[in-house]
């Protein structure tokens, strides 16, 4: 996975009484209350303590417009790719299903094209048949205005799901699989400390 300098990372969990991971400690040294790492390494956010995700927008990889906030009252996972990147490659095809799967459920998938000319980006969504809109910033400035301690690196891919609030619920840096998504999903819709304890 591709690391950017500027990281935004969650540097040490505190666990607490042995149960679950109950604060998160940033790289600015302040404790994240209510973030928890859940056994398959994911982040999840209690409700009470879920940050705004930002209002992502700007124009898709075909052409048309883009607001992250237009999609609010619905479940949306948001996932950053590149063209060039092996992990990126390797995680499409299980979130085209996912899509293709959850749609009629109300979550919604969205991508946010990361270090891809247009020409390059146009054939990868192409070689996927990716249905859902992509964002293209190739320069990665969509991003930088996440909250501090959601993610752990502004390299791709990222994948982040936001509540029908408009809240982050879920993060996870690197290449994701089909059963980390669906936790962070569900933690999204409907959070269970069953979800993400240790």
């Amino acid at each position: 996975m591709k690391r950017s300098t500027v990281s935004i990372a969650v540097a040490a969990v505190a666990v607490v009484g042995g149960g679950g991971i109950l604060a998160v400690t940033s790289m600015d040294g302040s404790e994240r209350t209510g973030y928890r790492v859940s056994d398959s390494g994911v982040l999840t956010i209690d409700v009470k303590s879920r940050p705004d995700a930002p209002d992502i927008k700007g124009t898709t990889v075909d052409g048309k417009p883009f607001r992250l906030s237009d999609y609010r009252g619905k479940t949306v996972v948001v996932n950053a790719w590149a063209h060039w990147c092996g992990p990126c490659r390797l995680e499409m095809p299980m979130l085209v299903d996912y899509e293709k799967s959850m749609k009629r459920k109300g979550v919604v998938v969205v991508g946010i094209n990361h270090g891809s000319g247009i020409a390059a980006s146009k054939a990868f969504i192409e070689e996927f048949d990716v249905p859902y809109p992509n964002l293209h910033d190739p320069s990665g400035k969509s991003t930088l205005d996440m909250p501090k301690g959601v993610l752990q690196s502004q390299g791709v891919p990222f994948t982040f799901v936001i509540d029908s609030r408009h809240k982050i619920a879920a993060s996870w840096s690197g290449a994701i699989n089909r059963k980390m998504l669906e936790e962070m999903t569900s933690w999204a819709v409907k959070p269970s400390k069953k979800t993400a304890g240790r």
